[in-house]
């Protein structure tokens, strides 16, 4: 059974490519601090995930007519913030040729701060690929599935395992090098 908030949004969709102008406010007005989030979430940037869901907009309003299944406009919309998202961040690299260098530190020993070690993991973490951070990110602190997680990123699913694999294998080696996971 649909929860009744997205049937709405369906129903929205719907009215929208019959041409309703005030459909597609309410859509808006619904969704925009939905795509803010989202696109902040990709860019740790307050400013650029505005600009960027304003700009989602603009595709969303051209392309809704083509949505065959009203249900996915969720999986749709979000993948459109990902991928100006994406975009967002590559055009950030790009333009101040940022190089990321992972320090090496010492293996803590037992009674060392707990936060040093989870400012460690965050930093590898940080540290991981583009497509592996935001994959393990998804799965493990929004709780999409892996379908779900291919959908928005516009690949197979066999990526997204593949991807989340590696991910883990990387921090699993991290935690086997802090002595805090024992090797099989």
């Amino acid at each position: 059974m649909k929860k009744y908030p997205q049937i709405f949004d369906e129903w929205l969709v719907l009215r929208c490519q019959s041409g309703d102008k005030q459909a597609f406010n309410i859509l808006v007005e619904r969704w925009h601090p939905k795509l803010i989030k989202q696109a902040f979430w990709h860019t740790k940037n307050g400013e650029a995930a505005k600009d960027i869901a304003q700009d989602c907009w603009q595709s969303i309003f051209k392309g809704l007519k083509n949505i065959k299944d009203p249900a996915s406009f969720s999986v749709w919309a979000y993948r459109i913030v990902y991928r100006r998202s994406v975009d967002w961040i590559r055009g950030q690299q790009r333009d101040r040729n940022i190089k990321m260098d992972v320090a090496v530190e010492s293996t803590p020993d037992n009674t060392d701060n707990q936060t040093e070690v989870l400012d460690k993991l965050k930093s590898v973490i940080r540290n991981l690929p583009d497509n592996q951070r935001d994959i393990l990110t998804m799965f493990y602190l929004r709780n999409y599935s892996i379908r779900e997680i291919g959908k928005i990123m516009g690949i197979p699913t066999g990526t997204v395992k593949s991807r989340l694999f590696h991910a883990r294998e990387r921090l699993k080696k991290y935690l086997i090098e802090l002595k805090y996971e024992k090797e099989l």
